[in-house]
């Protein structure tokens, strides 16, 4: 199956673009409302911290059943790319159905998961967010079989332009609920998942419509299926492992902090996360079309395409990962308190921490789908245990002297450190020199961080110090300009990248 697919991620990265915009509008504009009762925010920061259950319940069988469609469609099977989405759908559905009435019963006892849940509103409050949540599982489960069919064809942005209208809506009905002095968070909440819905339904329409796809050859395969069970199972235990070791790493430090610290403590380091999380969407956004197409080469049997093509995108994406980081973090205390006040002036130092935990993601993120797509079991367990091991340790005995700095600080090490193994062991799968990619990458970019960092600290004397949206415009104007010039300068030092850009022109 030889195709171009060039156009294909300037499509999926030009939608997925604006879509990071509105997300990033979307934090912007509703957390500042939000944040005006730090109670009721680390509620609904623990509620949507919550999402894990829905994040991680298939169990590992979405990445199995991602990685198989894939390597069906690059063979243009589609018997048994239905077949594998509708069993991966199946068992979607029966976890998720779990995870909606254990999240029932943590409704009607919030108090278990929040510490200091003193008044009824805040009780009432919890309750609903918690239930709303637990009654919205079809729409989690129906967006990530969609991915599946929309992603393994590169082709993510079609379904991406409805998303973005969705959480366009989302912005202008926080605008509503949360002005003139309202805080109307459970009818917010109730919206945010009614709007969902009606994407989904879109997606499904426009599926059915576009490629043809038979719903009633996917009711069919609706059901447990053996055969394709014991395909799967291997590459999902393992990806079930990875998803184990994920929320013990990254989803539980908010639980952990609200039962033993309180929800004020969570909305400190709530605003940390949010960065994280806005970083977390951005590389996934990133790196999303490479895992298909990963799969892709394996279901064509091209090995040596595979390995040119991951070290291709190590090279090309290094700055994209590198820069924002570095820009965050030096330019944290501004950006920070224009954005939520002085009131989380404990934040800052979270902020400029806790963001390095993605600064070797240009070889984690590429690292994982590439292992995956050889199966390397062995490798992928190891990284598994690592991140959560390092943190919970290092949590444990740091976090009585330094509280929840000891959170940012050991969720950024563990992750710099899986990082430095994942790569390492794409090194021994693809029997290359374990220097040759890194040195490449300083030879391209050295040059360019050094700029970066020398204008982040030129930049903190023009940065506006108080809360506001204007200042919060201007700040990000700043950081957006450091970020401007120091991508030229990546242009000029590296010659992969200025060829690349020239195909991208010419596609355009």
């Amino acid at each position: 199956m030889k195709r171009e697919y060039t156009k294909a991620y300037l499509s999926i990265y030009g939608w997925q673009m604006l879509s990071i915009v509105l997300g990033l509008l979307s934090v912007f504009i509703v957390i500042p409302f939000l944040s005006s009762n730090k109670i009721l925010y680390g509620i609904y920061a623990i509620c949507i911290s919550l999402t894990m259950f829905y994040n991680y319940a298939d169990i590992g069988f979405i990445s199995a059943g991602q990685k198989y469609a894939a390597e069906c469609y690059a063979r243009e099977d589609r018997k048994g790319e239905i077949s594998i989405v509708s069993f991966t759908a199946f068992v979607l559905f029966l976890f998720f159905g779990a995870v909606s009435v254990l999240l029932i019963i943590i409704g009607t006892h919030p108090n278990w998961i929040i510490a200091d849940l003193h008044t009824y509103e805040d009780y009432r409050v919890a309750t609903f967010l918690i239930l709303i949540l637990a009654f919205s599982f079809p729409i989690y489960a129906c967006l990530r079989i969609l991915s599946i069919i929309y992603g393994i064809r590169l082709e993510d942005y079609k379904f991406q332009k409805v998303v973005i209208v969705g959480n366009a809506v989302r912005i202008l009905t926080a605008l509503f609920f949360f002005a003139n002095g309202r805080y109307m968070l459970i009818e917010y909440f109730f919206v945010f998942q009614l709007i969902g819905g009606f994407v989904i339904t879109y997606g499904l329409v426009d599926v059915h419509r576009r490629y043809g796809y038979s719903w009633k050859a996917f009711r069919l395969y609706f059901r447990f299926n053996k055969q394709i069970f014991n395909k799967v199972k291997q590459v999902a235990f393992v990806s079930l492992m990875l998803t184990i070791g994920w929320v013990l790493y990254y989803e539980l430090d908010q639980l952990v902090i609200s039962r033993f610290l309180g929800a004020k403590q969570v909305a400190i380091f709530a605003i940390a996360l949010a960065v994280l999380t806005m970083f977390r969407t951005f590389l996934g956004a990133l790196y999303a079309p490479f895992t298909s197409r990963f799969n892709h080469f394996i279901g064509l049997r091209d090995i040596d395409g595979l390995n040119s093509f991951y070290k291709h995108v190590v090279n090309l994406l290094f700055p994209l990962v590198t820069l924002p980081i570095i820009i965050v973090s030096i330019l944290a205390k501004a950006f920070v308190l224009s954005w939520v006040g002085m009131d989380y002036n404990d934040s800052v130092v979270l902020v400029e921490i806790i963001v390095y935990a993605n600064i070797l993601a240009f070889f984690s993120y590429p690292s994982n789908p590439y292992l995956i797509s050889r199966e390397k079991v062995k490798y992928l367990y190891v990284l598994t245990v690592l991140s959560p091991f390092i943190f919970w340790i290092g949590i444990l005995f740091t976090v009585h002297a330094y509280g929840i700095v000891a959170f940012a600080f050991w969720k950024a090490f563990a992750m710099i450190l899986s990082g430095v193994y994942a790569y390492l062991f794409v090194c021994k799968v693809m029997q290359e020199k374990i220097w040759k990619l890194p040195f490449e990458i300083l030879k391209n970019y050295g040059l360019p961080l050094c700029l970066c960092i020398l204008l982040s600290f030129l930049a903190r004397h023009f940065m506006i110090y108080e809360k506001g949206y204007v200042a919060l415009g201007i700040n990000a104007l700043i950081m957006f300009f450091v970020f401007v010039l120091s991508s030229l300068a990546c242009l000029l030092t590296s010659k992969p990248l200025r060829e690349y850009a020239y195909k991208l022109v010419k596609a355009i």
